[in-house]
């Protein structure tokens, strides 16, 4: 199965927390982040050069580390060769929130009865 597309998560009203996230890191972090999905994109499903670990049920999360050694973690479910990233977040203590106090399954349900996937 080769990915097809990538979605950013947006809002009915088109707001993407996802990007707002990404672009108000610095310069060399946004790439970081970037170039780390496109790599993730390219491999898959044989991701071998980008960390990814799976979270629970559907979701998995892409884990990186810029170069102030701060923690990323970038949330996607993969369906019907389309990645859709749900939410990105720095990692700042030894856990993080399951995806439900994130509201992930709530991002999914809303993009998927938006984009019919």
């Amino acid at each position: 199965m080769k990915v097809e597309k990538v979605i950013y998560y947006s809002s009915e009203n088109g707001v993407s927390p996802v990007l707002k996230y990404i672009e108000s890191l610095d310069k060399n972090t946004k790439e970081l982040i970037y170039n780390s999905i496109n790599t993730f994109v390219k491999e898959f499903p044989e991701v071998k050069t980008v960390k990814i670990k799976h979270m629970r049920d559907k979701f998995w999360k892409i884990k990186l580390a810029d170069r102030f050694k701060r923690n990323h973690r970038i949330v996607y479910v993969v369906i019907n060769n389309t990645v859709i990233i749900l939410h990105a977040f720095q990692k700042r203590n030894a856990k993080h929130p399951p995806v439900t106090k994130m509201g992930v399954p709530g991002r999914l349900n809303d993009i998927i009865g938006r984009l019919s996937l």
